[in-house]
């Protein structure tokens, strides 16, 4: 019931200080922010519709939805927080209520080069960000897209259209953090270093700290974020105590589920504006470790979780995981 009430006042944009708490702890004073920011949620999704027998087959779309976080600094402070609309930046209820009440996508959102899908979506993101204004720095979290923000990719990191680029060329103070959380995400698979207690069992991996794990690879840094999933946490230990050929004859029937034991989220910073790698990094892990409004972890940073919230929750939406661009 706690839960459900927390995920009722966060959908409806109601936030509390934990967010605040967290960002501004005194174990983050080094990395934490020393000026006030807007964090933006950028959620970007491939659907493709339904085909139904006698009606005309309708083309994939982008789905974007973007979340705005203002972050006062101070740990008991409140977080405003917005969603952009067909009518602008509105408080996050309201607009959350006009997209499910619309279809999902816009007309000219997707990935068709020749039909101009690209340049729709990089001018639709740039118009929801300059509207804005300039008053906050803007630290933007977004996912990988290729076809539309190649410089979000490995091979072209930061040397390529990223979100906001146009803001940046106007001299206006812009970040850009890539959250990874999918099937191209580094698996930890053991712990080394901290202070935890060590198993008894010593094939039996170490489960991860709250640390974040910095590795440097061809002169770009990415930074691993890793903790307990849900049910490890809950007690299912059968990630972390047995692999597929060692499980027990008795326990074959979890052979067709996944064997739940470490999460993993990977930052890298495209775009550092004016901060400090540091910073962006650590206020992209704290705003995953703590979410919104009840006392667990998210994938993603809380904007960007806010904003994949809003689509997927949207009464068109059918779970297409797995589908190519």
């Amino acid at each position: 019931m706690q839960i459900a009430l927390g995920s009722l006042h966060c959908d409806s944009g109601i936030i509390d200080n934990r967010l605040a708490a967290t960002a501004f702890h005194r174990n983050a004073r080094d990395t934490a922010l020393d000026r006030e920011a807007v964090a933006v949620g950028l959620w970007t999704r491939y659907h493709r519709f339904d085909e139904r027998p006698g009606r005309p087959r309708r083309p994939a779309v982008l789905a974007i939805t973007l979340v705005a976080m203002r972050i006062p600094l101070g740990e008991d402070a409140y977080w405003p927080t917005l969603m952009y609309s067909e009518q602008g930046w509105l408080p996050l209820a309201q607009a959350r209520a006009l997209h499910h009440a619309g279809p999902i996508g816009k007309k000219g959102h997707h990935l068709r080069e020749d039909h101009g899908g690209p340049d729709n979506v990089r001018a639709s993101v740039e118009r929801a960000l300059a509207a804005l204004g300039d008053r906050y720095p803007i630290i933007v979290f977004a996912e990988e897209r290729e076809r539309i923000w190649p410089g979000l990719c490995n091979d072209r990191l930061g040397d390529g259209a990223v979100p906001g680029q146009s803001l940046m060329a106007q001299g206006r103070d812009i970040a850009v953090v890539r959250v990874g959380n999918g099937q191209g995400t580094p698996q930890p698979s053991r712990r080394t270093g901290g202070v935890g207690k060590l198993p008894a069992n010593p094939l039996q991996p170490v489960m991860p700290e709250k640390i974040l794990y910095r590795h440097d690879h061809g002169g770009v840094v990415s930074w691993l974020f890793s903790g307990q999933s849900r049910q490890h946490a809950g007690g299912q230990r059968t990630g972390t105590q047995y692999t597929r050929r060692t499980l027990p004859g008795g326990q074959l029937a979890q052979m067709g589920a996944p064997f739940h034991a470490m999460t993993r989220t990977e930052y890298v910073v495209a775009h550092r504006g004016g901060w400090r790698e540091e910073q962006l990094a650590g206020l992209a892990a704290r705003l995953s470790e703590q979410a919104a409004m009840w006392d667990g972890r998210t994938n993603l940073p809380a904007p960007l979780h806010l904003a994949k919230s809003a689509d997927e929750k949207h009464p068109g939406f059918g779970d297409q995981e797995g589908l190519s661009e």
